[in-house]
């Protein structure tokens, strides 16, 4: 028998008694020189007369910035060594990959030469992100002043927010690499994508290494939008003449033989025994909530096993004909949480498959020019002129309401539920969005109400006792005044601010516009419930107040 350490928690004294262990670390028994050693070997024909300065740059980093990883920074799930070593290397490949000539092709001299100048610039950030590229940003901000210690860079800002660029061999800003589009205001607004210096940054990482059809894990909390930045990248990002999308996401119920099922249906037949996607294309299979599977009695989740099989023996058996099927051609990229609420501890023999790439939390100004600009479209379409100044205070407003809330409304046992994300900020600007302009008009102490209104729906609605919501009155109150200069009894003369899209019945659309008048609201509740009452067998009775 052969026991990992952490699966000796479920085993009695006598089986571990039997349990003959010899254990081997592996920085002690192997170290990154056996595996620097040996990756040397792999790279190009064109790069071996380099081979000396990437072993002298590998000597002189390597295992210092593992040492300074183990001591300093602070992952979402926790990585073993040897994956941190396979993710360097697997970045630099990806550059390298360039310089494998097709057939009858010739790589131009001036590429090559500039090959030498090129090698320091590529280690770094190959370093830089294999290294730290899993940690939040407060471990990327140390690691960024560690590695300009050691290396003179070109550029002030944090290496995570530069790409070096081996055609034009110097460092560029994110947002320089790409043509940024805008915001398309008729879309609706979960389809709304914001290019930022970290969305581009992330999906250069997957598709660098997904072209290897090496396997990508993106993880961070909820509301960093891990899914959405994976899906675009899918499913618009990417050669849609060679990579296609297939999409599964795993709940706490899904099973090892549903999830084989599903991958299975999607496979061609290539020849006996070996499937894949069609002849020339390639599969780029999001597992997203990858994490969520139940673990069993003994810790094994079943989803996450098949797809271990696949990555350690690249395929699995048909359970009708118990005959190994082989898959080809394709690649994993990952979403999850950090476990906890939920979510499970995943076994590191899986997560040691892939390139793990963190999202953090975004950073105040990442937020503020997702929002300004999404709100800016909106207010370009739809609303006069002059309302686009209230765009700025409307973003500083919802960052101070989210940010408070996250400082002061802590999450207790009497009051679990007082977990706030992401999502619920983008849930301000959703709403706003959505009203009628024409009633809008250009009043904006009527813009005002309706922020209001959108923070006590999303914020307010959520506290359970007097206390919590006397707290959050007076903030909103407070920020009436310091951020939209407005005293809220100007601004408000009617409480409580409602707006809602049911006061007329059967309108196409519906409007969502302010609700001024209590007694019609009132009776518009009164008429839809003795509708409903009057449909079912088994009626309300309510008594609106």
């Amino acid at each position: 028998m052969i026991f990992e350490v952490e699966d000796l928690s479920v085993a009695s004294p006598a089986t571990v008694s039997r349990v003959g262990i010899i254990y081997l670390e592996p920085t002690t028994s192997v170290g990154t020189a056996a595996m620097v050693k040996s990756w040397l070997q792999t790279v190009p024909a064109v790069v071996e007369p380099f081979k000396p300065q990437l072993q002298a740059l590998f000597d002189a980093l390597f295992d210092e910035s593992i040492d300074f990883h183990k001591r300093n920074l602070k992952e979402y799930v926790r990585t073993v060594e040897p994956n941190l070593w396979r993710s360097v290397l697997n970045i630099i490949d990806g550059f390298f990959t360039e310089y494998v000539p097709q057939e009858g092709e010739v790589i131009e001299k001036e590429r090559l030469d500039a090959l030498k100048s090129n090698i320091e610039p590529i280690f770094i950030f190959a370093l830089s992100w294999g290294i730290a590229g899993a940690c939040d940003w407060e471990s990327r901000a140390k690691f960024d002043v560690w590695i300009k210690g050691k290396k003179s860079l070109p550029f002030t800002s944090m290496v995570f927010e530069q790409l070096y660029d081996v055609t034009e061999m110097k460092w560029k800003g994110w947002l320089d690499t790409v043509t940024i589009l805008p915001v398309d205001a008729k879309k609706q607004f979960s389809d709304l994508v914001v290019q930022t210096p970290d969305s581009i940054g992330y999906a250069f990482m997957m598709q660098h290494i997904m072209c290897q059809l090496k396997h990508v894990l993106c993880i961070g909390p909820t509301g960093t939008s891990k899914t959405s930045t994976i899906k675009q990248k899918l499913m618009t990002g990417m050669d849609a003449a060679v990579y296609a999308p297939v999409f599964l996401t795993f709940s706490a119920q899904t099973g090892a033989n549903q999830t084989q099922d599903i991958l299975d249906a999607k496979m061609d037949k290539r020849r006996k025994g070996v499937y894949g996607p069609p002849m020339g294309k390639r599969f780029t299979i999001f597992v997203d909530d990858m994490n969520m599977p139940l673990r069993e009695v003994y810790f094994a989740q079943p989803p996450i096993e098949i797809l271990r099989q696949w990555m350690d023996h690249q395929g699995w058996y048909d359970r009708k004909i118990h005959q190994k099927s082989t898959i080809i051609d394709v690649c994993f990229i990952g979403a999850m949480g950090p476990p906890g609420g939920g979510r499970q501890p995943v076994t590191n023999r899986f997560l040691r498959h892939f390139n793990h790439l963190a999202f953090p939390e975004l950073s105040d100004n990442s937020m503020k020019l997702i929002f300004s600009k999404i709100l800016t479209a909106h207010m370009d379409m739809f609303f006069p002129p002059q309302m686009k100044a209230m765009v700025d205070p409307l973003c500083e407003a919802s960052l101070k309401v989210y940010h408070k809330c996250l400082e002061e409304l802590l999450p207790t046992p009497a009051k679990s539920h007082y977990t706030f994300n992401l999502r619920d900020l983008a849930k301000i600007f959703q709403g706003i969005m959505m009203a009628d302009a024409k009633k809008l008009g250009d009043d904006s102490l009527l813009l005002m109400r309706l922020w209001a209104h959108e923070c006590t729906r999303i914020f307010r609605d959520r506290l359970t006792d007097d206390p919590d919501r006397k707290w959050f009155d007076a903030l909103l109150k407070q920020l009436f005044t310091e951020v939209f200069k407005k005293q809220w009894d100007v601004a408000v003369p009617q409480e409580p601010v409602m707006f809602g899209d049911y006061m007329i019945p059967g309108a196409d659309p519906m409007l969502y516009a302010e609700v001024t008048d209590p007694a019609a609201c009132r009776k518009v509740m009164e008429a839809v419930l003795d509708e409903y009452n009057s449909q079912t067998n088994k009626p309300m009775k309510l008594v609106m107040f």
